[in-house]
C-alpha cells in the first residue's frame, strides 16, 4: 500500500513561530552554501578552500540548529494532538 504524505500530516498545525524559526534556519542554509559556490568559483585555490570551508561550517551549524528545534516541533505537536482529543 502506498501512503501519501498527507496521510501522515499531523491534524494540528504547527505554530508559525517554530515554522518560522525552521524556514529561517532553511533559508540561512541555503544563502552560506550559495555563498560559498560562489566563493569558491571567484577566488584563488588557497583562499577558495578556505572561505568555502567556513562558510560550509557555518551551514552544517545552521543544519545543527535545525536538528535541535525539530524534536521541539515532535513535542508540541503531540501535546497538542493530545489536547485536540481531550477536547473534542
Amino acid at each position: 500500500m502506498v501512503r501519501r504524505l498527507a496521510d501522515y500530516r499531523c491534524p494540528v498545525p504547527i505554530p508559525p513561530v517554530i515554522r518560522g524559526l525552521f524556514l529561517v534556519q532553511v533559508v540561512e542554509i541555503q544563502t552560506l552554501t550559495l555563498t560559498a559556490l560562489k566563493s569558491a568559483f571567484r577566488t584563488r585555490m588557497e583562499a577558495r578552500l578556505t572561505t568555502f570551508g567556513s562558510t560550509m561550517g557555518k551551514a552544517i551549524n545552521s543544519m545543527a540548529r535545525i536538528l535541535t528545534v525539530l524534536p521541539m516541533i515532535v513535542l508540541l505537536q503531540r501535546s497538542l494532538m493530545k489536547e485536540a482529543r481531550r477536547v473534542s
